[in-house]
């Protein structure tokens, strides 16, 4: 009902057969995809074939693989210093979150979703290392196009 008001669908869950039937948009986690030695993109093309109009592929320290029926790209992660991934996958699909609600295009919201994700890697602990807004925003000023 959600998608027939235009609305996005933003649905977490380690059960991806869930996902298929009402989601346009998905993000999986590389382990979570049951990747084996199939490449990011096999892996990204072979959850596009189900009916998502987007696939995000987490890669950890190696950024994000983004699928679309048109177009396939890796987005890189940002060098940090990392001392907890805890919360990286929280922090990244929270930004995401609101990075794709505020319109921006997706490959922006990935990247901005990298960077509050590889933020969240620099502290010790989950909810503490989850970065503020401001955070994420000066952290893409510094970085180099």
């Amino acid at each position: 009902e959600v998608k027939s008001h235009g609305l996005g669908v933003i649905y977490i869950t380690h059960r991806l057969e869930e996902v298929f039937a009402i989601a346009d948009r998905i993000t999986v986690l590389r382990d979570g995809a049951n990747a084996g030695e199939r490449s990011a993109g096999q892996v990204t093309r072979a959850l596009l074939a189900r009916g998502p109009r987007v696939v995000i592929l987490t890669l950890g320290e190696h950024g994000a693989f983004l699928g679309t029926p048109d177009r396939l790209a890796h987005v890189p992660a940002f060098p940090v210093t990392a001392v907890d991934t805890t919360a990286a996958g929280d922090a990244f699909n929270g930004a995401l979150a609101v990075a794709l609600s505020e319109g921006r295009p997706v490959e922006l919201a990935v990247r901005f979703a990298n960077a509050a994700a590889g933020l969240a890697c620099t502290q010790r602990g989950a909810q503490n290392s989850l970065p503020v807004r401001t955070q994420v925003d000066a952290f893409l000023a510094a970085q180099h196009p």
